[in-house]
């Protein structure tokens, strides 16, 4: 093996000599290639074929070129792969699609779970904010209430007064002609007849003087009597008129009456003689400052 090693080396330098020497650049071409694929043969067949004749043989004339479309050779293996080339710039952000139709309604799942007992009462909240003022209410107006000071007036007359000169005839009114202290609601006519300004309750004191030895007097609401105030004398006897030193027969009797009653805006109210003879209001005696009264006070 080495002794074939050898002479291929020797037959290569030769080859090597006498391609020097060819004056046509081509021909040294077609020399190199015939001693190249020589070369790359076994050795025997290198020694038996090739090792006189490229050596031995002047160089003859240029043969003919061979066909062109002669038959291809066998392919090639595949190369190498090559390495990966680098990564390309990222593309530009494609635009948005459009929107999918809707999908099908799932089903209904399944109930959940019974509900748990009630929790404890949570504590009371805070107070909210004062609501706004509502509307006006549509009820009618009430009734004007009772004023501050409820009416009351005192009317009266003196023994001496000349109304008195005649007795009050059975069935008329006892005169009071002075009035007395009074917030001016009540009125009277002048003639014993008194007119009441508001709904409510009064009380209504009476007192009179005669010298009948029986008197009575009583009490009419809008001409017609108030059960219960019939006034008869206050006692048969008095004190001496002159003197009151002692218990005497006296002249003058006292007629008392009180009641209260409950009356109507523009009520009237009398005192009314109802004894079976005139009744005497005049008299002279030492009580000449004496006074027949009538007070009228509203209560409620």
């Amino acid at each position: 093996m080495l002794r074939s090693i050898t002479i291929s080396g020797i037959l290569l330098v030769l080859l090597a000599m006498s391609c020097a020497q060819a004056k046509d650049k081509n021909d040294m071409a077609r020399k190199t290639v015939f001693a190249m694929t020589c070369a790359q043969q076994d050795m025997n067949k290198t020694l038996r074929n090739c090792s006189i004749r490229p050596i031995c043989l002047l160089q003859g004339p240029t043969g003919q070129k061979g066909p062109s479309d002669g038959p291809r050779g066998p392919k090639g293996d595949p190369g190498i792969q090559g390495h990966p080339g680098a990564s390309g710039a990222p593309g530009a952000t494609g635009g948005m699609g459009g929107m999918g139709t809707t999908g099908a309604t799932g089903a209904i799942g399944p109930a959940g779970a019974q509900i748990g007992k009630l929790g404890p009462t949570g504590a009371t909240g805070a107070m909210g904010a004062t609501g706004t003022t509502g509307p006006t209410g549509i009820s009618p107006t009430g009734a004007t209430g009772v004023n501050g000071t409820l009416p009351f007036a005192m009317f009266y007359g003196l023994a001496t007064d000349t109304v008195y000169t005649n007795p009050v005839a059975v069935n008329a009114s006892v005169p009071f002609i002075h009035p007395g202290p009074t917030t001016g609601a009540i009125t009277s006519d002048g003639s014993g007849t008194f007119t009441l300004p508001t709904t409510g309750f009064y009380e209504i004191i009476i007192r009179i003087y005669t010298t009948n030895n029986v008197g009575q007097v009583l009490l009419q609401q809008n001409s017609a009597a108030v059960p219960g105030t019939v006034a008869t004398f206050y006692h048969p006897f008095n004190f001496n008129c002159s003197t009151f030193s002692k218990p005497v027969p006296c002249a003058l009797v006292d007629l008392v009456s009180n009641a209260i009653i409950q009356a109507t805006a523009g009520d009237t109210l009398s005192v009314i003689n109802c004894s079976n003879t005139p009744l005497s209001l005049s008299f002279t005696t030492a009580r000449t400052a004496s006074c027949n009264s009538i007070t009228i006070v509203q209560i409620a």
